[in-house]
This record gives structure tokens, C-alpha cells and sequence, in this order.
């Protein structure tokens, strides 16, 4: 179990700063346009890694890789537009307690049930999960009396301050399509490595291009001119604010790139044994992600983050001791 922890939690790392550079990259451009650089610098360092630790994939260990690569991608999508209702708070924990989740329910149905301190520590890794993931400006105290006029005056401006239903569907999507893909990887075979990994990121990357070209104002198929293809490339992976940055975004989708690869591939080996408590673990990015802004941006933790940080560290003993 040991081995299972170190490896998901050196993903979740992985992860961590993932989400921390492309915070601060999406501020000077288009958020999808900068996943879109990470996922096709992911691809061919997702190659090289596969390469370097070997393996024998077959056809299903790389359809499953695929397939979670889709889930991945859709998950992220679903994600994003969840911050963008009035609800962004609540997407956050209930995506990550979701995706928590479902590994736990698969793991129970094609791993067996855990022992009962395992059991626990992941019922409080689940707990610590929805407490980091949190947002900080979130004032609890003002809960109390916005419920009540929410329940007996039927104020929708109240209740939506409590629970947006649009922002908890988004949450549970993406949520879902997270654990999704935690479970796929854990279903392949041990022989195959982190090659699964490969086709994920491929197919990822595929997706959220689609996805770009897509929600442009005016799609490619639409486009009247010989160069069609020079501005498909154009609006997919130029979609900047300003070129004035082009360079330091490459450098740092690049980097994006290489954390994504290695954080799957960790991930990958670590679901193949457990998919449990990788599913869990994996939920730990939150965690990472918030110290390094704590660490680099100056951002605050509040109480209730400290506590699931707390939590956090009893639910890894009870784990790695049962």
C-alpha cells in the first residue's frame, strides 16, 4: 500500500503544479488554448516516459487509455464552465468528492471490499478532500441566516448563495468524468506501464481542440479562404491575447506538459494497483495546488483548509496502516 500512496501522491503533485502554472499562464491567455499547448506537449513526453519505463500494452490497455483521456478532457471542459456560473464556489468540492467517490465504488466492485481502517481513512480522505478544495473567500457565518430566508421566504437570490444547482451539475459531470478516468487506468494491465497514458493524451488533446474550434465565432467550416488551414492552426494554438507572451507561454505549457505526463504515468501505475485510493489521492492535487499558492502567489489558507489539511494526513496513516 505504501508504493500505491507514494505513487498517487507524486501525481497529485504532478498535478498540483499543473494547475498552479496554468493559473497563472491563463491570466495573460485563453485558458483552453493554454491546456491545448500543455496536453500536446504531454503527448510526446507521455511517449518518452512510456518508452523509458517499458511495458506490453494490449489493444484494450490502450482503448481504455484512450477512453480516459476522453473522460479527462470532457471532465476539464465541464469543469471550467462550472466556474463560470454563479455557483463557482460549490464546483470545486463537489467535483473533487465525486471524483472520489466513483474509484471507491468501482474498487468495491472489481477489487473487493478494503479492510475497515482502510476503509475509514478513505471516508476521512473524503472529508479533508472537500475542506482544501474550499474556496477561501467562502464566508460560512452568513450561511445561517441565508438559509433561513431561503426556506421560508423562497428568496432565489438567497439560495443561490447557498447551493447553485447549475454550478452543482457542472460540479458532478466533472466530478464523474474524473473518476472515470481513475477507474479505466486502474482496469488496465500491469504489464502495459504508463503506456495507456499515451492515447489518453492524444485523445485529449484532440478534444479540447474540437472543443476550441467549436465555440470560435466563426467555426472552420465556415471559413471562405485558401489558408483554412493556416487559421485553424491560428484560432486552436495562437488564441493569445497578445503574441507579447508567446514565448514565455510555450516555455510554460511546455513545462505543463512534461508535470502532466509524469503525474499520469505515476497515476497510471498507482491505479493499476489500487484504484481506490488513487481515486482519492488523485483529489489531493486541490491540496498541492493551494500550497503553491500559498508558496508563489501569497494566497491565504482559512481554517476551514488547515483542518482538511489535518484531516488529510490522518486519512494517508490510516491508509498506508491498514
Amino acid at each position: 500500500m505504501l508504493v500505491t500512496v507514494l505513487l498517487a501522491l507524486s501525481g497529485s503533485l504532478a498535478y498540483g503544479s499543473v494547475d498552479h502554472v496554468g493559473t497563472e499562464v491563463g491570466r495573460k491567455s485563453r485558458l483552453m488554448t493554454v491546456v491545448l499547448w500543455g496536453y500536446l506537449f504531454a503527448v510526446p513526453s507521455a511517449f518518452g516516459l512510456a518508452v523509458l519505463v517499458g511495458g506490453e500494452p494490449t489493444m484494450s490497455d490502450l482503448l481504455l487509455g484512450a477512453a480516459s483521456g476522453l473522460g479527462a478532457s470532457m471532465g476539464l471542459i465541464q469543469l471550467y464552465r462550472g466556474y463560470t456560473t454563479m455557483g463557482a464556489a460549490t464546483v470545486g468540492p463537489v467535483a473533487a468528492v465525486t471524483s472520489a467517490v466513483i474509484p471507491v465504488i468501482a474498487s468495491a466492485i472489481f477489487e473487493g471490499l478494503h479492510s475497515a481502517v482502510v476503509g475509514y481513512g478513505i471516508l476521512v480522505g473524503i472529508a479533508a478532500v472537500w475542506m482544501i478544495s474550499i474556496p477561501g473567500h467562502i464566508d460560512f457565518s452568513e450561511w445561517p441566516r441565508a438559509l433561513v430566508r431561503c426556506v421560508r421566504r423562497g428568496d432565489q437570490a438567497y439560495c443561490s448563495t447557498i447551493w447553485d444547482w447549475v454550478a452543482v451539475r457542472h460540479g458532478l459531470a466533472a466530478g464523474a468524468l474524473f473518476g472515470i478516468q481513475i477507474t479505466l487506468l486502474g482496469l488496465t494491465s500491469d504489464a502495459s506501464g504508463v503506456w495507456p497514458a499515451v492515447p489518453g493524451r492524444m485523445v485529449a488533446a484532440g478534444t479540447v481542440a474540437f472543443v476550441i474550434l467549436v465555440g470560435h465565432p466563426r467555426p472552420p467550416w465556415r471559413w471562405w479562404t485558401v489558408r483554412r488551414a493556416g487559421m485553424v492552426l491560428k484560432v486552436v494554438l495562437l488564441g493569445l491575447h497578445t503574441t507579447k507572451w508567446l514565448k514565455r507561454i510555450i516555455l510554460a505549457t511546455a513545462l505543463m506538459g512534461l508535470a502532466w505526463s509524469a503525474g499520469m504515468g505515476l497515476l497510471t501505475l498507482a491505479a493499476q494497483r489500487n484504484i481506490a485510493v488513487t481515486g482519492l489521492l488523485f483529489q489531493m492535487a486541490y491540496g498541492f495546488t493551494l500550497l503553491f499558492q500559498v508558496l508563489f502567489a501569497g494566497e491565504r489558507t482559512t481554517r476551514t483548509q488547515v483542518v482538511g489539511f489535518g484531516l488529510a494526513v490522518a486519512s494517508l496513516t490510516m491508509i498506508i496502516l491498514g
